[in-house]
Parts: structure tokens; C-alpha cells; sequence
């Protein structure tokens, strides 16, 4: 690999920087031809490291350099690293990284100005230096975009020995600031896709079943839980299509349900939170399931854009309820008093015949402990021991005296 003998030292400034003046260099036809196509392609083009490598390429052409790196500026702004890299030496240089103040591209990129190494010009890193025959030229010039570094063009070596020039520079200045704008706008996209992954990963991850619409209730996302849940089998087959109409369109009973009567609807159009519990929503195969939902307006800048509904299958809630309510009305109808209580005493369930007997509503039962109404258990001591003779036994018969208003 070539050296630039004191590279970090001896690169100069350029006597009057293109990059700070109205000076444009007359290009030739080839050098035009260059930058247009180049232009053409970045227009269309926002994978970051597709720009970055075509940028590298372009520019190794246009400044015919034996090796061109594109240095970026880290995250950390600590350090900046090559991230692309076109001609002799690219394969050796590309994903190697310096800090910040290191070397001739770390003055650079804290100084936001161009180094020349080559022919004219006068030597700002150490003015005792200075370019002679024979010598391997170098020219960087920073990236700046939004007026902010972003990272830098370093030009290591000009082909067939030849030494770079002011002109060069210009030409390379141009490029940068028409290349700085397609860099920092695959960024933006990098980081607007790298974003839109980690929403998409906590979407895909959750247990929930979630999807979006848009004002006029088509949907926008739907995450796995949700196409399990309904039956589908991909995203695109409930992208775009009407939500209600789809997928909530009657209720339990198969009565339809119109759409202004639907509270995701209200969600999007008054722009309030949702949630009920006592609905259906429609499978793929015509079948339905009772659900919980609730549905979040997306507003921005006070208007509404759409909404996100979160919903959970509640089969098994409904059922246990279901269960429960015949278990309550099986001892409501004997003719015994029945009580369920925990290890502390506390009354949990009271049936109607142990309230008439008592005297006392089922509310004030259940607020009340077994201590509070067994007259021959009426101490802490008493109903542990009691307890521990239940806990050992499974089961227990034994004759006992209430108290009652």
C-alpha cells in the first residue's frame, strides 16, 4: 500500500477554498458526463451503503485516484470510519477506523475544510513541508450537509504518478456537495427504515393482536397475533381492505352492526379513546369470537390520521364466567348455607341461603372474616388451628354456632 510520507503533518490547505468561494471549475466533456450520471443515479437511489459505494467509484473516476475512501463520521462523533472505498488499495482500507483527531482526515473532519498534498498551494500542517516529484499526491475535502460534517472524500495516490492540483480540488469540492446531499438523505432513509424495523419487531413480538387504519377504516398493519387470531395467513390479504366491514360487521347474535354504531369508528372520527369488551369480531372462515378491544386515535398536529386497535381473544374469559354463573346459580338454589373463604378467613363467595340465614347482605359478608362470625372460632389462634386440620385433612365435617343479627 502506498504512503503519504507525514500525511497527518504535511497535507496543506488549499490557498482559496472551492468549498468557501463562487470558484467552479471548467469541466471537460467527460468530467460533465461523469456528475450527470451521477446525479441521475443518487436521485433514485437511497440505500446507504449503495450511495456510499457509488459515490466512492464515481469520485475515484473523476479525480482518477489509485484508491478513493469515503470516511463518515461515527455516532459517537469520537471516531470516523471508511465506509466505502474504490480502486487499488479499497479491499485493504474499507471498514478501518481512527479517531476522530487522527491522521489527515481527522483534521478534516474537525476543521470542515480541504488538504491538498500535490502541486501549489501552501502547507498549513507544517509549513517546512512541501510537495516535490516523485511524491505520492493526496486530496481530502469534507462532507457537509445541513451544515453539519458528515464525513469526507480522501484521494490517496493520482494515477500514473501524476500530482493532484487546485483544480483537482474544486472538481472533488463540487462532487462532495453534490454527493454530501444523497449521503445524508440515505441516512434519513437508513434511519426512518432502521426505526420502522424496531416498531415492526416489538409489533411481531407481541402477544396481542394489533392493526392499524386510516381515517376511512382501511387497514394500514396488521402484526402476526392479529392474522392468527383472524384467520389469515398474510398482511397483504387485510392491507387496504375496510376493517368493519371485514372483520366487525355483526354482533354476537349475527345482527348486522352498522358502522356508525362501532366504537372503533367513533375512535376515528371524534378522535377518543375505545374499549369495550362485549363484542364479536368475524374469523376468515365466517366464524366469530367474543373480544376485548381497545382503540387509540393517531392525531397529529390536532388532526386525526387514523387509529390503532389492540384486541385480545377472550373465549376462555367468557366461558369461565359462563361456568361460574351456573356454579353461583346451582348454590343460590339449595337449600343449605354455602361460604367459599381463603387461608386468611375471608369470606370470597357467599351463597343466598348462608345471607338469609346470617342476616347479613352478601355484600357485608364479603367483607367480613370467619372470626367475625363463628362464635366458637372467634381468635387468629383458633382459625389457624382450624386451617392446618383442613390443609391435613382435604376435607372436614364438624358442627359449628353463628353469629347472626
Amino acid at each position: 500500500m502506498k504512503t503519504f510520507p507525514g500525511a497527518s503533518k504535511l497535507l496543506s490547505t488549499a490557498p482559496d477554498s472551492p468549498q468557501n468561494d463562487d470558484h467552479v471549475p471548467n469541466l471537460n466533456h467527460d468530467e460533465l458526463a461523469i456528475l450527470l450520471r451521477l446525479g441521475e443515479r443518487l436521485v433514485s437511489e437511497l440505500d446507504l451503503d449503495a450511495v456510499l459505494s457509488l459515490v466512492a467509484e464515481t469520485a475515484c473516476k473523476v479525480v482518477q485516484a489509485e484508491t478513493l475512501a469515503v470516511p463518515m463520521v461515527d455516532f459517537d462523533h469520537q471516531t470516523y470510519t471508511y465506509l466505502a472505498a474504490s480502486g487499488e488499495e479499497a479491499l485493504l482500507v474499507r471498514g478501518m477506523s481512527f479517531p476522530i483527531g487522527e491522521g489527515a482526515c481527522g483534521w478534516v473532519l474537525n476543521h470542515e475544510r480541504p488538504l491538498l498534498f500535490g502541486e501549489g498551494g501552501s502547507y498549513e500542517l507544517n509549513p517546512a513541508a512541501s510537495w516535490e516529484p516523485g511524491m505520492a499526491s493526496s486530496l481530502l475535502v469534507p462532507l457537509i450537509c445541513r451544515g453539519r460534517i458528515i464525513g469526507g472524500l480522501s484521494a490517496m495516490g493520482k494515477r500514473h504518478g501524476a500530482a493532484y492540483t487546485a483544480r483537482d480540488l474544486a472538481i472533488l469540492t463540487l462532487f462532495a456537495n453534490q454527493a454530501g446531499i444523497a449521503i445524508d438523505n440515505a441516512c434519513l432513509f437508513k434511519a426512518l427504515r432502521d426505526e420502522e424495523a424496531r416498531v415492526r419487531m416489538v409489533l411481531d413480538s407481541a402477544g396481542e393482536a394489533i392493526y392499524g387504519i386510516d381515517t376511512a377504516g382501511r387497514c394500514t398493519f396488521a402484526n402476526p397475533a392479529c392474522l392468527r387470531m383472524l384467520g389469515y395467513a398474510h398482511e397483504t390479504d387485510l392491507i387496504g381492505r375496510d376493517m368493519h366491514a371485514t372483520i366487525h360487521h355483526s354482533l354476537p347474535d349475527g345482527r348486522p352492526l352498522p358502522v356508525t354504531q362501532c366504537k372503533v369508528h367513533w375512535s376515528i372520527h371524534v378522535g377518543y379513546e375505545s374499549h369495550t369488551d362485549n363484542e364479536v369480531y368475524w374469523r376468515r372462515d365466517g366464524t366469530s369470537f367474543p373480544i376485548e378491544y381497545w382503540a387509540h386515535p393517531q392525531v397529529k398536529d390536532g388532526r386525526v390520521l387514523g387509529a390503532v386497535i389492540t384486541f385480545v381473544d377472550i373465549t376462555e374469559r367468557v366461558r369461565t364466567n359462563q361456568e361460574l354463573a351456573l356454579v353461583n346459580f346451582a348454590l343460590n338454589h339449595v337449600g343449605e348455607a354455602a361460604f367459599l373463604v381463603d387461608a386468611a378467613g375471608r369470606f370470597k363467595y357467599v351463597n343466598d341461603e348462608a345471607c338469609r340465614s346470617l342476616g347479613r347482605s352478601r355484600e357485608e359478608l364479603l367483607g367480613l372474616r370467619v372470626i367475625d362470625i363463628k362464635a366458637d372460632a372467634s381468635t387468629e389462634d383458633q382459625w389457624r388451628d382450624f386451617w392446618r386440620r383442613v390443609e391435613a385433612e382435604k376435607t372436614s365435617t364438624f358442627e359449628s354456632r353463628h353469629r347472626s343479627l
